[in-house]
């Protein structure tokens, strides 16, 4: 059994296949792409290793996996044992890479090193999550580290403030999946806590009446057929649309076909699933592409549950800047595409146009805390609730309210937080208003629900991403006309010399905190890849076939 429920190696018969997990009986394509040689000649042999490495990782995953500690294992003897201990270094090398073991806050023993780090000298620009992901990998690994940061605080769009002692999570707070998650992971190792999050979410009017949960399953369940029937029509390959427009459209058609009548609550309730769908996005569905924008569920993400922090990301992130050398410019797309930074030479005319093309999103978010839940009745103890706006207009404000139970760390008096988020083209909208104006709307829309039992926030605060000169955004999205190859050539390296991270180079993973640490421990990868000289795994392969 793995040593803790956020690791998950082998896909069992029949289970879903969830990201960084591997058929045990099976090389994936990317393994075949790395050992070509192996998967055509010694498909088992290499099964058999790269199996009990896996499982090796998975019994342990707050020590590094080395050839020692598997060569152990091994239960053959003669040629056999001659050949799997050949292969180890390059298996493990590949596996590491890649991702799958070796994960998060491990010491990088020095037998895994390069011998020519200490004369390579890297400095990475910016010191959000994948920033410093690069940073420790390759710090860890003897390469001569700078990172340079334009703010006096790490994290980049990572952002908490101490509030008396109490957590304020401005930027992300939530893991989307914990199984195979290395930022979960990260929490375990460092014994950081965490809580599950709920399935439950109660929608509520804006009367304080709640939504018959037979009428949320029938809209829900219709809403979901629409994007279902969306995605089939991307598969007729025509020109592409926005979600909204499509979505309109298509439920449009739905009415007049079937003659159904959709009541004043029903189209409410449509609304509110619309607004959860810009949270998702980032954006206004009239500019999110309904050909492409959810191209990443086509592969494997985390598994269940999904998890909250209560002490938010900070404390993991210490973990990964310990011992780093931090100076001070932070390039999220919002700032590559400003025109404030200049490359020389220019970056190749496919690079710019990538940049040019992908969306910057926008979403802003409103923290209120109070001294005692007053929201218990109605929601009954879910993480999360709905408010069901009153027209399209107010669509985007204060759809979803997650809530976050912590104790104060100066007075440990048990606290509690009401989370919620601006999204879509109300962004636009409260830009004009004053954070205060935005607080007072907020605790208005509270109090239409649960009447005069809304007391005065004893603290909040509320963000302004897309306003903040050094980010400028919030996540990256696709916009209509746009697909997810864009995303692979933000992770281009341009002439072996400069590389790129962040969420919005990672396709399997973007608009993650999880997607950006894994993309700086990918850039580390391909620079110490090119140290050791690159294609270890050929060399084994040739080397055992020879032999």
């Amino acid at each position: 059994q793995p040593c803790c429920e956020y690791v998950s190696p082998f896909v069992h018969s029949e289970g879903q296949q969830l990201a960084f997990m591997v058929m045990p009986d099976m090389m994936g394509e990317d393994e075949i792409a790395a050992f070509p040689l192996l998967a055509e000649d010694q498909p088992y042999m290499y099964l058999a290793i790269r199996n009990l490495i896996m499982a090796v990782w998975s019994q342990n995953v707050k020590e590094w996996v080395t050839k020692e500690c598997c060569s152990r294992q091994f239960i053959c003897r003669g040629l056999n044992r001659a050949c799997a201990v050949h292969l180890l270094d390059s298996i493990l090398a590949y596996l590491t890479s890649a991702g799958y073991i070796n994960v998060g806050l491990l010491s990088v023993p020095p037998s895994v090193c390069p011998s020519s780090a200490s004369q390579c000298e890297v400095v990475v620009i910016g010191a959000g999550i994948s920033g410093l992901a690069a940073a420790r990998r390759l710090h860890d690994s003897g390469v001569k580290v700078k990172v340079v940061e334009s703010k006096s605080r790490t994290g980049g769009r990572v952002w908490d403030q101490d509030r008396s002692g109490v957590c304020f999570s401005r930027g992300a707070q939530l893991l989307a999946g914990s199984v195979n998650n290395p930022m979960a992971l990260i929490a375990y190792q460092s014994g950081q806590p965490v809580h599950k999050i709920t399935d439950r979410c109660q929608i509520l009017q804006e009367n304080g009446k709640v939504v018959d949960p037979i009428n949320d399953r029938r809209l829900d369940f219709h809403f979901n057929a629409m994007l279902d029937v969306i995605g089939q029509w991307r598969l007729l390959g025509k020109p592409d649309a926005s979600v909204l427009d499509k979505f309109n459209e298509l439920h449009q058609e739905f009415v007049e076909e079937t003659q159904l009548i959709f009541t004043k609550e029903d189209q409410q309730i449509l609304q509110f699933h619309l607004a959860f769908l810009e949270y998702v996005g980032g954006c206004p569905l009239n500019q999110l592409s309904a050909s492409h924008w959810d191209q990443h569920e086509a592969m494997p993400q985390f598994g269940e549950p999904h998890l909250i922090l209560p002490s938010g990301y900070t404390p993991l992130l210490n973990h990964i800047a310990q011992g780093l050398d931090i100076v001070i410019v932070t390039l999220p797309l919002g700032i590559l595409r400003s025109g404030n930074v200049v490359f020389q030479p220019s970056l190749p005319v496919h690079k710019e146009k990538a940049i040019a093309s992908l969306g910057v999103g926008k979403m802003e978010k409103v923290i209120l805390q109070f001294d005692r839940n007053f929201w218990r009745e109605k929601v009954k103890g879910d993480d999360f609730f709905g408010r069901v706006p009153a027209s399209e207009s107010e669509r985007g404000l204060f759809n979803i309210f997650y809530t976050v139970k912590c104790k104060n760390s100066k007075t440990s008096k048990v606290t509690y937080l009401l989370v919620t988020h601006i999204v879509g083209q109300a962004v636009e909208t409260v830009h004009e208003k004053s954070d205060e104006e935005i607080k007072n709307l907020c605790l208005e829309t509270l109090r239409s629900i649960f009447s005069a039992k809304v007391p005065e926030p004893v603290s909040w605060a509320v963000t302004s991403w897309s306003k903040d000169p050094d980010i400028q955004m919030s996540q990256t999205y696709l916009p209509v006309g746009v697909d997810g190859q864009m995303l692979d050539i933000m992770a281009e390296t341009v002439n072996d010399r400069i590389y790129f991270a962040g969420e919005a180079t990672n396709r399997q993973f973007p608009q993650s905190v999880a997607g950006a640490y894994l993309s700086g421990m990918r850039e580390a990868a391909k620079i110490l890849d090119n140290l050791t000289g690159g294609d270890d795994s050929t060399n084994s392969e040739n080397s055992i076939e020879q032999s």
